[in-house]
């Protein structure tokens, strides 16, 4: 009986450790289908939109937002902003050319991440798209 048990016991902590595996692998395919996943601090998005009018875009918003302390790097196919928002907060974000019309961007919002902050960037991003050449 008590072989019985620690079976039983062993069985459903595997599943459980399973199962937390399969909610991650879940929200990658979300993050891949053009969904917006936040993991460990960051907020992830693949834009259907060129790599170019992404970049812009950022570059806006962040001079529309006075951001300080602004580094740029921009390569072939790859962005990164590292800047300090009003409030002396240090804000990362990268864009990353995945297809012809596909980028994928991702925010972070101090060392720790802040989520709410995060999508507030990006929906100032989003704003700045139909402006951007």
């Amino acid at each position: 009986m008590r072989a019985f048990r620690g079976i039983t016991l062993f069985a459903g902590l595997a599943g459980a450790i399973l199962a937390t595996g399969c909610v991650a692998i879940l929200a990658g395919a979300a993050g891949a289908a053009g969904g917006i996943v936040y993991t460990k601090g960051q907020l992830e998005s693949y834009e259907a939109k060129p790599f170019s009018e992404v970049a812009t875009a950022i570059r806006r918003m962040a001079e529309s937002r006075s951001f300080t302390d602004t580094s740029i790097t921009l390569a072939e196919n790859k962005f990164s902003l590292r800047a300090k928002d009003m409030d002396d907060v240090t804000v990362w974000i990268s864009a990353d050319r995945k297809g012809e019309a596909i980028t994928r961007l991702r925010i972070r919002h101090s060392v720790l991440g802040n989520e709410a902050e995060a999508r507030l960037l990006l929906d100032a991003i989003r704003a700045h798209y139909a402006t951007a050449p």
